[in-house]
C-alpha cells in the first residue's frame, strides 16, 4: 500500500495541471503553459520543437522570487522516475536563467516525445510538486520538417556546395559552344558588310562613267563631223611611168605578113 501511495504521488508531482499563472513564478522561455492534455486534446498543437543532443541558440529563462530552484525535463508519459532530468540543480543566488546543452540523461523518447519544465523550490524538499512549468516541448532526434512550430534552436549545418568558377553556373563547354558561335555569327555579319561594300562601290563607279559619258556627248553635240584638216607637211610628185607605144592594129599585121 506505501508503495502504491509513494507512486501515485510521484504520478501527481511529474504532472502538469490548470493552475493559474502566478506572476512572480512563471516561465519566460519557453513560453506559459496552456491547458494540461488531459483536457485540451490541442495541447500539443503548438510545442516548440527541440533536438535533442543540440543545444539551442535562446537559454531557458524565468521569473521566480524563490532563492533556490531545480529546474528538470520531465517527459508527459509515462509517469515513473526516469522521465526526468535535472537541467539546473539547487543554486541559491543563481540568475533566472540556464542554458541547455542539449542532453536528456536517462529519458526514453520511444515512450513519447512530449516534454516541459518543471521548476521545484529546493526548500521544499523532494517530494513536493513543482512551483511552476512552462508549456510542452518535443524532443526529437533529428529536425522536423519545416512547419509552423519549429525550434528556435540553429538548423542543422549544411556542408556548401562545390564552388564552381564558370559564370553563373555554365560548365566550360557551354561556354566554348558559345564562344563558337558568337565568333561565326561576327564572321559571317562582316562577310556580309564587305560584300555589300564592294558591290555599292562597283555600282557607283559605273554611274560616274555613265554620267561622264554623257556630259562628253552634250559637249559634242554643237560640232560638224566632216574630213579632218589637211597636213601642212609637203609630198613629191610621184613620175608618171613612160608612154607605151601603140599595139598594131589587125591591118597592119596583115599587111607586112603578105610583103614577106
Amino acid at each position: 500500500m506505501f508503495v502504491l501511495f509513494l507512486l501515485a504521488n510521484l504520478c501527481l508531482a511529474v504532472a502538469q495541471d490548470s493552475r493559474r499563472v502566478d506572476p512572480n513564478n512563471h516561465f519566460i522561455y519557453p513560453p506559459l503553459p496552456g491547458p494540461p492534455i488531459g483536457e485540451d486534446p490541442h495541447a500539443y498543437d503548438a510545442n516548440i520543437n527541440f533536438i535533442v543532443g543540440k543545444a539551442p541558440e535562446q537559454s531557458f529563462k524565468w521569473v521566480s522570487n524563490i532563492t533556490s530552484l531545480k529546474v528538470q525535463i520531465v517527459q508527459e508519459t509515462p509517469p515513473n522516475v526516469e522521465n526526468q532530468y535535472v537541467i539546473r540543480d539547487c543554486d541559491p543566488g543563481s540568475d533566472n536563467t540556464v542554458h541547455w546543452d542539449g542532453q536528456i540523461g536517462d529519458i526514453d523518447l520511444a515512450h513519447g516525445l512530449q516534454a516541459y519544465l518543471g521548476a521545484w523550490d529546493c526548500a521544499a524538499g523532494n517530494d513536493a510538486a513543482p512551483v511552476f512549468f512552462s508549456h510542452y516541448i518535443n524532443l526529437v532526434a533529428t529536425p522536423p520538417p519545416s512547419s509552423a512550430n519549429t525550434s528556435l534552436s540553429p538548423s542543422p549545418e549544411v556542408p556548401p556546395a562545390a564552388e564552381d568558377n564558370s559564370p553563373a553556373g555554365i560548365n566550360a563547354g557551354t561556354v566554348i559552344g558559345v564562344a563558337f558561335g558568337i565568333g561565326a555569327l561576327a564572321t559571317l555579319v562582316l562577310t556580309v558588310v564587305f560584300y555589300l561594300g564592294v558591290k555599292r562601290g562597283r555600282t557607283t563607279e559605273r554611274r560616274e562613267q555613265e554620267a561622264n559619258r554623257a556630259t562628253w556627248m552634250d559637249d559634242m553635240s554643237g560640232y560638224e563631223m566632216g574630213p579632218p584638216p589637211a597636213s601642212n607637211v609637203e609630198t613629191a610628185p610621184v613620175p608618171l611611168p613612160p608612154p607605151q607605144p601603140p599595139l598594131p592594129t589587125y591591118s597592119e599585121s596583115s599587111d607586112r605578113k603578105n610583103a614577106r
